[in-house]
């Protein structure tokens, strides 16, 4: 008898848990960071992703519903270059070195970061001048493969305009491109990185210290770009090469150079001081007009994540277009951590990663009182 019981109880399907509900939002301002804004819209949200986004988007009979009347809806802030999570070792000159292996889940630790607005995070490695991949990923969770979204998202490196360093990057890059042209092995675990960097298959994220730095960094990779420039006969290298400036904000100096190659440029949110004087310039505005794309990158100190809005709001104040500070906040930061097909705009099929402001995010006043990411509120501001 009690055979037969526990045959049964093998035997007999496990009743399926309940399919989660749709979450719609609804007769909110949505700011899209992927075409105009909707002024009242909704947006319908099941399995953790964007299903239907827009002024008549149908609301499902069983879905839960938010009232978002007189809120504002936008993506996620996507944090692209920092150290958050990762541990206090650095990888020293190691391409292979995978920034993933030093990522540390947790229930608690990532709260202060979600209350900031941050729904996507890359880690990068520590060291330099190659330092290593990056991992994109979602501050939540207890494992990394539920936190990661792209490992490797990015290859870093360091840069300054000196001898040893330049040597470095240069010797590098010539060891895979030998290894890029060979017709027979495969790269080894070190070289690969810079082989795929090569071919346009990883980004990479440089960081330098000025407009100097930048003009170096590029007189090295211009041989690697068209072997033609060095006398070869063999055609352009195929793809172009993915890459993003990170730096400060003396990098508006160099505009008319970095914006002649229509760079991304990732820069602190913040304003500066023309040389010499007490003349206020604007970085951000500076590059773009100069024909850079703008993307933000906020200190790691919590009060820097805290402020993140308000602070690009000052930049928006000073001339910078809101258009162009909401898609620096979201898209751009995700597109150089190589994640803009899952995160970064409010689109059909994307992630589910939303805040839901009680104002205008470049008012200088909104408070974020919802964050979602994959359609589940990780924090909200109980009324």
């Amino acid at each position: 008898m009690n055979f037969a019981l526990g045959m049964l109880l093998v035997l007999t399907p496990q009743a399926a848990e309940p399919a989660a509900k749709p979450l719609v939002i609804k007769g909110v301002r949505i700011l899209t960071a992927a075409g105009p804004e909707i002024a009242t819209g909704t947006v319908v949200i099941k399995d953790g992703k964007i299903e239907a986004v827009g002024a008549d988007a149908a609301v499902p009979a069983d879905a839960e519903v938010i009232d978002g009347a007189g809120r504002v809806l936008m993506p996620g802030l996507v944090h692209p270059a920092t150290r958050i999570g990762g541990s206090a070792s650095g990888s020293g000159n190691a391409p292979d070195h995978l920034a993933l292996e030093e990522l540390a889940p947790s229930l608690d630790a990532y709260r202060p970061v979600v209350r900031a607005g941050f729904t996507t995070l890359a880690l990068h490695p520590t060291g330099g001048p190659i330092a290593g991949q990056a991992v994109a990923f979602k501050p939540r969770g207890v494992a990394r493969d539920q936190m990661s979204v792209l490992s490797p998202a990015y290859l870093r490196f360091e840069f300054e305009a000196n001898t040893r360093v330049k040597e470095q990057i240069r010797l590098a890059l010539e060891g895979a491109k030998r290894a890029k042209d060979r017709k027979e092995g495969k790269p080894d675990d070190r070289t690969l990185p810079l082989v795929q960097f090569l071919k346009g298959e990883l980004r990479a994220l440089v960081e330098i210290r000025s407009p100097g730095d930048y003009l170096h960094f590029r007189q090295i990779l211009k041989a690697f770009e068209d072997p033609a420039l060095k006398g070869s006969e063999a055609p352009p290298s195929g793809p172009a090469l993915k890459f993003a400036i990170i730096g400060s904000a003396d990098l508006w100096r160099g505009a008319e150079a970095l914006g002649s190659r229509k760079e991304t440029v990732l820069l602190r949110p913040d304003l500066a001081f023309a040389p010499d004087t007490r003349i206020r310039v604007n970085p951000a505005q500076e590059l773009s007009a100069a024909g850079c794309t703008i993307g933000f990158a906020p200190a790691d100190g919590q009060v820097f994540l805290d402020s993140h809005l308000f602070r690009v709001a000052q930049i928006v104040k000073a001339g910078f277009p809101r258009d162009l500070a909401l898609k620096a906040l979201t898209i751009v930061p995700a597109r150089a951590a190589g994640v803009e097909n899952r995160v970064g705009s409010i689109e059909k099929g994307k992630d589910a990663d939303l805040l839901l402001l009680d104002g205008d995010p470049f008012s200088g006043t909104a408070r974020i009182l919802k964050v979602l990411i994959d359609g589940k509120v990780e924090h909200e501001v109980l009324p």
